[in-house]
């Protein structure tokens, strides 16, 4: 008989992969936008925002909050073993404007095409009903988001990871289930989150802490949702588009 015996290392280990799991199960059969979000959009979009924050604020205390305690109280140490410690500015800046200099040219080729729009904003709203106090509140909902679901891949999983298998296989275990979750979207989408898994790690350890990847990706997804939303209404007033 196979002996199922555990030492403690292989308990803790144990506990952060099926904690990740479970959390992001949680959160995305018990927050699926379908069950809050009003049926006509159209007729009710503060509505919709409003359903909209539950979903995405919940995300974050869901992604967030419960592997982030489990993990410290079981690893005794403090908050920087997961990456929320004070980061190291130098690398974080350089990091994270670098790389958002790289990105943007590639997002905005990446909005010209018609499945980036039929994508972004998430939120299907009319394009004429994004109004700017709209757009800003969405923005601060994809920034409360993003940090519970950074903390939860590059900060639970990442950093507690890699003092049982070392950096890269940690560095891949996180951007196995990084891509993993993107499945239900496009191919493209799904193939570009292994990258970007494994260059949102690389920032976090650069810097020491996961505001390094939270920033970028805010930076990423709001970008992601404005260039979709401008791509709607060029396709909109396509008389404009082409006196323009």
């Amino acid at each position: 008989m196979m002996d199922l015996s555990a030492s403690p290392a292989e308990l803790h280990l144990t506990v952060i992969l099926l904690t990740v799991t479970a959390c992001y199960l949680v959160y995305h059969y018990a927050l699926d936008a379908r069950r809050f979000l009003p049926p006509d959009l159209s007729a009710a979009p503060d509505r919709a925002l409003r359903a909209l924050a539950v979903q995405r604020i919940g995300g974050a205390a869901i992604l967030g909050l419960p592997p982030t305690i489990l993990v410290l109280a079981l690893a005794g140490h403090g908050p920087s073993h997961i990456g929320l410690g004070v980061p190291h500015w130098g690398p974080l800046a350089a990091y994270v404007l670098g790389l958002g200099a790289l990105l943007l040219p590639v997002i905005t080729l990446a909005s010209r095409k018609a499945d980036f729009r039929e994508h972004y904003p998430e939120l299907r709203l009319p394009p004429d009903a994004w109004t700017p106090a709209r757009m800003r509140r969405n923005r601060l909902l994809w920034g409360i988001y993003l940090f519970g679901y950074e903390v939860l891949f590059r900060g639970v999983l990442l950093f507690g990871l890699i003092p049982f298998v070392g950096v890269w296989p940690a560095i891949a275990i996180q951007t196995a289930f990084y891509a993993a979750v993107h499945l239900p979207k496009n191919a493209g989408e799904c193939a570009g989150s292994a990258v970007m898994g494994t260059l949102f790690s690389l920032g976090a350890l650069w810097s020491g802490s996961v505001l390094a990847p939270w920033l970028l990706h805010w930076m990423v997804a709001t970008a992601g949702e404005t260039l979709g939303l401008r791509a709607q209404l060029r396709a909109q007033r396509p008389e404009s588009t082409e006196a323009s």
